[in-house]
């Protein structure tokens, strides 16, 4: 009787079953059943299999329609399992073979070490895990499910996995799980932490770390290669610009500085608003690589606004003033269709990340108030006019005074004809487009809120299907990186209309 309620996860390891197991004890149906039951490996009988859940059920004290456990050292013999406990849910997750691969190199756990750690003894353990998959995968009761899908593609996968077992999987029930398990509430938003079962959780972070021989170890072995083409793993990730040039062939409009001031939309396309927050102008890489973003922009065509920091930011001295404004002109001359905007940070001169909340009335806003006039008329002196500003976050969130929420600096940018995004601009453009979908850079990889569909960000076909006057809102950093790196991806919200 308890097997009709056992739902089994199993997988590569480092390829998700994690994540997944804790996903499916999310829904209110389901309990975990702790640790990893590695139950098939010697099968000889159906009733102490049994008799192990159940002693695990009463230990732990759970009650519950369904009960779920992961254990990846299931794989290679998932086949018999499913043949023995027809009555039993088996789910199989795969990954990226060569983020599988990774997520072991990089990773600081013991078992990790050794022939896991190179890519032929790493993959020599995970094909072995596959071809159990291979041998069960005609069962009716074992459901395969791709790592990427999940993380691109929570409510479908989610829906298909609860559809599965056969628990109702409503869009409120889906949206609740994944506020409790994706990457940015468990993971620390994607940070590194490399002694973590969660360690980043991105895809594509083999771009980072794969070496070249390992990349070629992985182009000339048959057995990978051809896994990689199955099931649709390519060498060629996106890059910002081949993001852009699919917008554009999908004709997306490009909205200008006076288009985002005017709130003007084009009703008939999707519309996007590119900014670029300059954070950093130190080194020569920085420079580099944010007028080779305005170069990318003027090969295509397309409108954006660039946004600066203070003449005598810290992050931007030791380039000296005089070089920044060059950098300001020559992005013009490469991409003519680019403006020029304020990326306020007058708080935190005098407001730092650590300071507890204050309030808007603390006798220091005088000073940052003072400052801000001061930073654009250091601009103005050299002919720069600001018309846009973005705010700066530095790590304040809420506490007050800050850049974004206190009033009295949207206020002051307004005396001088400057109108902030983040308070007066953003949620009157996004109320006038209807459904309005996020990329950013924010902390590295590439993160999409809010998406109607699960495309490839790089593919024309993505946009065509979104909703006529729908607004993308397009953040980057270029000075952080090099522009032309390929892509790791974040999470991805798909938004439900």
């Amino acid at each position: 009787m308890v097997m009709s309620k056992m739902i089994f996860v199993t997988g590569f390891a480092r390829g998700g079953t994690s994540w997944l197991r804790d996903c499916i004890d999310a829904h209110p149906d389901i309990a975990k059943i702790p640790g990893e039951m590695v139950l098939f490996r010697d099968i000889k009988d159906r009733e102490s299999i049994e008799q192990a859940i159940e002693e695990a059920i009463l230990q732990n004290n759970l009650n519950a329609p369904f009960y779920v456990n992961k254990a990846p050292a299931n794989a290679p013999y998932i086949g018999k399992a499913c043949r023995l406990f027809p009555e039993s849910k088996f789910i199989f997750i795969i990954r990226d073979p060569r983020d599988v691969f990774i997520s072991h190199k990089r990773g600081k756990r013991k078992w990790m070490g050794g022939k896991n750690s190179t890519v032929k003894g790493c993959m020599e353990k995970i094909e072995k895990y596959y071809k159990g998959y291979l041998d069960a995968r005609d069962f009716h009761n074992l459901l395969l499910v791709r790592y990427e899908d999940l993380h691109q593609d929570f409510n479908n996968t989610m829906q298909r996995v609860y559809g599965f077992i056969g628990v109702s999987h409503s869009p409120e029930v889906i949206q609740e799980v994944f506020k409790k398990t994706n990457f940015i509430a468990v993971a620390g938003g994607h940070k590194e932490n490399r002694n973590s079962v969660t360690r980043k959780g991105v895809i594509g972070d083999w771009v980072n770390f794969l070496s070249f021989w390992e990349k070629w170890w992985y182009r000339t072995n048959k057995f990978w290669k051809n896994f990689l083409d199955t099931y649709g793993y390519s060498w060629n990730p996106p890059t910002y610009k081949t993001i852009l040039s699919a917008m554009k062939n999908a004709g997306v409009v490009d909205l200008t500085e006076e288009d985002l001031l005017s709130l003007r939309l084009n009703p008939d396309s999707p519309n996007l608003l590119l900014l670029h927050d300059i954070d950093l102008l130190n080194t020569r890489n920085a420079c580099k690589s944010v007028l080779e973003t305005a170069r990318i922009e003027g090969e295509l065509g397309i409108a954006s606004i660039f946004n600066f920091l203070p003449l005598d930011d810290q992050r931007y001295t030791s380039a000296g003033e005089n070089k920044i404004i060059r950098v300001i002109h020559k992005i013009k001359s490469l991409s003519p269709r680019a403006s020029i905007g304020l990326h306020l940070n007058a708080a935190e001169r005098f407001f730092p990340a650590e300071m507890e909340d204050a309030g808007d009335d603390h006798t220091d806003m005088s000073k940052a108030v003072a400052y801000l006039h001061k930073q654009i008329d250091a601009y103005a002196a050299h002919g720069i006019n600001f018309r846009v500003a973005t705010a700066h976050g530095y790590g304040r969130a809420k506490k007050r005074p800050n850049n974004r929420d206190s009033y009295v600096f949207t206020e002051e940018l307004e005396k001088r004809g400057i109108k902030l995004f983040d308070t007066t601009l953003r949620g009157a453009i996004n109320e006038q487009a209807g459904v309005s979908i996020k990329f950013d850079d924010v902390g590295d990889p590439l993160h999409i809120n809010d998406m109607p569909n699960n495309g490839a960000v790089d593919d024309p076909v993505t946009y065509r299907t979104l909703p006529p006057g729908c607004l993308i809102h397009f953040l980057t950093h270029p000075g952080n990186y090099d522009i032309n790196r390929k892509l790791t991806l974040g999470v991805r919200l798909i938004k439900l209309l």
